[in-house]
């Protein structure tokens, strides 16, 4: 091997370490698509009450919904509580006043088997305007420092 040939394999290898050592962080997603991922299902409870006055049950009879990529079913009502709970402690961070009372009306009455009428479904959705715009201020870590604080709430209550 010759001394041109060396330094080719040289400025090769060194090329190949500096492209190992750069290892790029995956850019978290845009706040716009995880405020479509927590809400838009509440819109297509939504839509399905307007459309059918249902939901869709389990074989017990638990209001369920499909969510996520590859569409997994999840309890509805504790879903919608744990929306409520992220806000009301993001209200509480900021010093807002943001009344969730009509999503909490609504996950209870899915709860307890209880009729859902016309006004509780516009109550809600007159709330989906607001719940965008703040999900849309959110950052990445306020947003996931909210998640593990209602996580630490549901496991505080589960040992209650």
């Amino acid at each position: 091997m010759n001394r041109q040939q060396r330094r080719a394999a040289e400025r090769m290898q060194a090329r190949q370490r500096h492209q190992r050592q750069i290892e790029r962080k995956p850019r978290p997603m845009p706040m716009i698509l995880k405020m479509n991922t927590v809400l838009s299902p509440v819109e297509a409870i939504l839509d399905q009450l307007d459309r059918d006055g249902t939901v869709h049950v389990d074989e017990r009879g638990t209001p369920i919904f499909p969510a996520g990529p590859r569409n997994s079913w999840f309890a509805m009502v504790p879903a919608l509580l744990g929306v409520v709970d992220l806000f009301s402690m993001w209200a509480t961070r900021h010093g807002k006043t943001f009344d969730l009372s009509a999503l909490e009306r609504l996950a209870h009455k899915l709860e307890y088997g209880m009729p859902v009428a016309e006004h509780d479904i516009a109550a809600v959705r007159a709330l989906l305007p607001y719940m965008q715009r703040v999900a849309c201020t959110l950052s990445h870590d306020e947003a996931d420092d909210l998640i593990m604080q209602g996580r630490i709430k549901d496991e505080l209550e589960a040992l209650a």
